[in-house]
């Protein structure tokens, strides 16, 4: 579980980094990038970054690979927008909640019709 302080430096670092995307739009054209979270280290030497990016798959693996080769300037614009002693080097992770979410949505509504479907056969109305 993260200290207080550490939560305060994730939500900061996601912040300017949403900052930085906004800025630099130009350079991910073709990608959405939205940032998810960011969880530190608790030394602060690196920290997770979470990204969901709108696309297909090939398209999404494609932008992750371009988020980490850039990670070292990345950190570098973050380091001039935020004072911290050490700013923690960036590990860009691709955050699929959104996909497993829609599976299970349509788990779920395909097992209500069949639900649906049952309940009507027992009852006779169909």
């Amino acid at each position: 579980m993260p200290t207080p302080r550490l939560r305060r430096v994730g939500e900061l670092i996601k912040r300017e980094l949403a900052l930085y995307f906004n800025r630099h739009a130009q350079s991910y054209k073709p990608f959405m990038i939205t940032v998810v979270g960011v969880v530190p280290a608790r030394d602060l030497r690196n920290a997770t970054v979470w990204v969901s990016i709108y696309g297909n798959e090939d398209k999404r693996y494609i932008c992750l690979g371009k988020l980490n080769d850039a990670a070292k300037t990345i950190r570098f614009e973050l380091a001039t927008a935020i004072y911290l002693k050490r700013m923690p080097a960036l590990l860009f992770k691709l955050d699929d909640s959104i996909n497993k979410a829609y599976h299970i949505d349509k788990t779920l509504v395909s097992a209500g019709q069949i639900l649906t479907a049952n309940i009507i056969r027992k009852n006779g109305d169909g």
